[in-house]
């Protein structure tokens, strides 16, 4: 949005400055406003859009005019484009040339004099002085180049620019340059410089073979045309006049920024001497007075009097050797034909205005001027190419502006990606059934008839995810396996869930963090597993972790997004054979692994098969729940020595009461051997303590004197 904002306020600018002209151009009854301040239909968008570009494409052809392009050659490239189906490429190409002419010595005089007071004695015996004055003379080695250039830019079709040229300008001049120091040349002796091209087959193809007017259009029933700025039409049009930009700044920077500062190594001994050198650099150039008819415009047409219509019908001539189609309908708000084609008149008058200007200031490139009014008309077309170009691409974004103003004044809030999604998820739940609706991935992990061990969720901005889910009981569903090691397979049971989840977000927006969480609740514990599903009885895990008394984990969810099948239809259509199977096996594996799997295996009742135990036996045997985890997590204790296998017919508690003794006698074990071994620790500590005491009485007896 930024960018767009820029351009609002940037047409806003050029608005303000044409505003002007535009007075002075129309009848003084005519109140033309900022298309955002005339009332207006979705439609008039669109043709905004196309007036503005359809106008840049006239202003352009009339920049070319003057760069000498005319209605015969025209009519010829278009020919090429609509008839011959080929493309049309136009080419700036210099070349130039440097030749040592002579040595010259230059004599250079110093200004200031030398006063020499000389003193001559006579026969008489008297002093007869005398004052001369000398000037020093220092003789310097001037060099003289000609230095010249030969300059070109034609239009050819298909890729041979040797075959058929059309000539717009063609230029040739030298000028002397003379150089001081050493005889080294200003350039090479002969310098081609790379061509500089741009395609102008695409304005081309939106020119009418018959009469040459503009004829872009959007094609409003393409299902990739979004709004008036986001369509393909458009796309092409800002990639035309991009490179048009680039082709303008590189003519520009070939004279100002290469040929002048050559120019510049022109230094004579003498500085009267200034042959060749132009008096007024070409940077100074600029084209913002010439009227640029690009601009966002609109009208009610009922303000306009039948007379003006009228006119408007009448003023079919441009001044230009293209000419546009009629824009709008009756009742439309864009600007008329007449307007647009006064619009162009006016573009060219200032332009032949300041070419005139030009010949003023730069004379004519003859013998001894390299550079004249020529070549400064042809940086000044190349600089109003640009503002046609910049006024045009910030129109258009200034349409888009205009949408995105009018739908944040309707909701009266910028939406994001936060609302957007809130805004799914309110027409879900009108769309949808309540069995079929999304529901957030927000569950409870507990047995039937039991409080809840605690909750697993998958959220983003701190709110779940919503799911379009398939329950699965486990009685309808046969068993499945997840792998603990190479050897051993785990089979498990109970209800299953499918979610399906829809991600909405923006195309310049990030996408938010995803987190799958885990909460247990206090004196609660179970098993969480997150993997992958591999085939349709076959469950990956890739991490596990137990959570017991309150702990919680995030885990964040990193998402890999896979080509859609027809992007990846279309991505091996050019592969070999073999390229081709390889890349539909490597695909086949990632759908196979790409399915996000989340299992929860509760530990109290696997605690109770394990043991022997009745169902619901530990559940408020705390302190021997707590007691049996630490013994099978911290100290791997094997069950076969805290399970119950005596008579079939004991009651439950009688179970547990053994239970707990078998946990009471390993838990003595485990006591005893601690304190084995801290006594153990204990010797050696004492032994270090004594075998260092001793080394360091030693060590005093010897440095003790013998008589002690």
């Amino acid at each position: 949005m930024r960018m767009v904002n820029a351009s609002n306020k940037y047409m806003h600018f050029q608005l303000q400055k044409s505003m002007a002209a535009v007075k002075k151009i129309l009848d003084l009854t005519r109140t033309p406003r900022y298309a955002e301040e005339e009332d207006h239909v979705y439609e008039d968008k669109f043709g905004l859009a196309e007036f503005l570009t359809n106008s840049a494409i006239a202003a352009q052809v009339n920049a070319y005019e003057r760069m000498g392009i005319d209605e015969e050659k025209l009519s010829k490239l278009a020919n090429y484009v609509h008839n011959e189906k080929r493309a049309v490429t136009l080419r700036f190409a210099l070349e130039e040339n440097c030749t040592f002419l002579e040595e010259k010595t230059v004599e250079i005089e110093i200004p200031n004099e030398v006063s020499v007071e000389v003193t001559e004695t006579k026969s008489n015996g008297k002093n007869k002085s005398s004052m001369f004055k000398r000037r020093v003379v220092t003789k310097v080695k001037e060099y003289n180049w000609q230095f010249g250039i030969h300059y070109k830019i034609f239009a050819f079709a298909g890729s041979d620019p040797e075959v058929d040229p059309v000539i717009f300008k063609s230029g040739s001049s030298s000028t002397k340059i003379i150089t001081t120091g050493n005889k080294k040349a200003p350039v090479q002796e002969r310098n081609v410089l790379p061509p500089v091209d741009v395609s102008i087959t695409w304005l081309l193809q939106n020119l009418m073979q018959e009469g040459l007017k503009c004829d872009f259009h959007i094609d409003r029933s393409n299902e990739e045309t979004r709004t008036p700025r986001r369509n393909k039409d458009i796309d092409e049009a800002y990639e035309f006049f991009a490179h048009s930009i680039f082709w303008c700044d590189e003519i520009v920077r070939t004279f100002v920024g290469h040929i002048e500062p050559i120019l510049g190594m022109h230094q004579p001994a003498k500085p009267d001497s200034t042959t060749g050198i132009l008096q007024k650099s070409l940077s100074s150039i600029d084209a913002d007075e010439v009227f640029v008819p690009v601009l966002a415009l609109m009208e009610k047409r009922d303000d306009i009097t039948g007379t003006q219509k009228e006119e408007d019908k009448d003023s079919s001539s441009n001044n230009g050797i293209v000419s546009l189609c009629e824009t709008g309908n009756e009742d439309s708000p864009i600007l008329s034909l007449g307007d647009i084609n006064l619009f162009l008149s006016e573009q060219c008058r200032s332009l032949d205005n300041a070419i005139a200007s030009l010949n003023a200031s730069y004379p004519s490139a003859t013998k001894g001027k390299l550079l004249g009014s020529t070549e400064a008309t042809l940086v000044m077309c190349c600089m109003h190419i640009k503002n046609v170009a910049v006024h045009l691409k910030f129109g258009v974004d200034y349409i888009e502006q205009m949408l995105h103003d009018q739908m944040v004044s309707a909701i009266g809030k910028e939406v994001d990606q936060k609302d957007f999604e809130e805004f799914t998820r309110f027409h879900n739940k009108r769309i949808f059934n309540s069995q079929y609706a999304p529901k957030p991935f927000c569950y409870a992990i507990r047995r039937p008839n039991h409080f809840p061990d605690g909750v697993l969720s998958i959220e983003t901005n701190d709110e779940p995810i919503e799911t379009i889910v398939r329950k699965i009981s486990g009685e309808e569903s046969p068993p499945m396996y997840f792998p603990i090691n190479a050897a051993v397979s785990v089979e498990f049971t109970g209800e299953r869930y499918l979610h399906a989840w829809v991600r909405h977000r923006f195309a310049s927006g990030s996408n938010p963090a995803l987190n799958l969480i885990a909460r247990a609740r206090q004196f609660s514990s179970f098993l969480l597993m997150a993997g992958t599903i591999t085939g349709p009885d076959s469950f990956e895990p890739r991490d596990a972790i137990i959570l017991q008394n309150k702990d919680e984990v995030l885990i964040p969810i990193l998402l890999n997004e896979l080509p859609t099948a027809k992007e990846f239809k279309d991505a091996i259509s050019s592969l070999s054979p073999e390229q081709q199977r390889f890349a539909k096996a490597f695909r086949s594996m990632q759908l196979e692994s790409s399915v996000f799997g989340v299992c929860v295996v509760q530990l109290k009742p696997q605690l109770e098969k394990l043991l022997g135990l009745p169902p619901d036996a530990l559940t408020k045997e705390i302190g021997l729940t707590q007691d049996l985890l630490s013994l099978f997590i911290d100290y791997q204790i094997p069950s076969d020595l805290l399970s119950f296998d005596c008579l079939l017919d004991a009651s439950v508690s009688q179970k547990v009461d053994a239970v707990k003794n078998y946990v009471k006698s390993v838990q003595a074990v485990i006591d005893s051997e601690k304190a084995k071994k801290l006594e153990e620790e204990v010797q050696k500590a004492d032994m270090r303590a004594e075998l260092s005491f001793g080394s360091s009485a030693c060590q005093r007896r010897r440095r003790a004197p013998a008589n002690f």
